[in-house]
């Protein structure tokens, strides 16, 4: 259900929150948060936040944000991961924001990342 959500009519967006975690044997984000994202108008958003969802495909992502009009992107923040059932700080994890760093390579650059 979740890639037939479209938030193209939504031109002044500032800020999108991806709060949901999703359980390792569900639909993989790597399948909807892509979508989601290629059918903003990225034109205003400023920010993106993942307190993060579980086995997210940072590649298809890192794919449409370069790909994507994001002009006014200052932030994208991850927030959280799920470690044996519970939402623990990422930035309690260096090989996670290191990971996050390579995937997202031009972001990391630009000093949008945080964590």
């Amino acid at each position: 259900m979740r890639h037939h959500i479209n938030l193209s009519s939504h031109a002044h967006l500032r800020s999108i929150h991806f709060k949901e975690c999703i359980p390792e044997d569900e639909m993989a984000p790597s399948s909807w948060i892509p979508v989601v994202l290629s059918r903003v108008s990225g034109s205003c958003i400023e920010e993106l936040v993942f307190q993060l969802v579980v086995g997210c495909n940072w590649d298809a992502l890192g794919e449409i944000l370069v790909q994507s009009s994001f002009p006014k992107l200052r932030t994208i923040r991850v927030t959280s991961r799920l470690v044996g059932g519970l939402l623990v700080p990422v930035n309690m994890y260096p090989e996670m924001m290191g990971l996050i760093r390579r995937k997202l390579p031009t972001w990391s650059a630009l000093g949008v990342l945080s964590f």
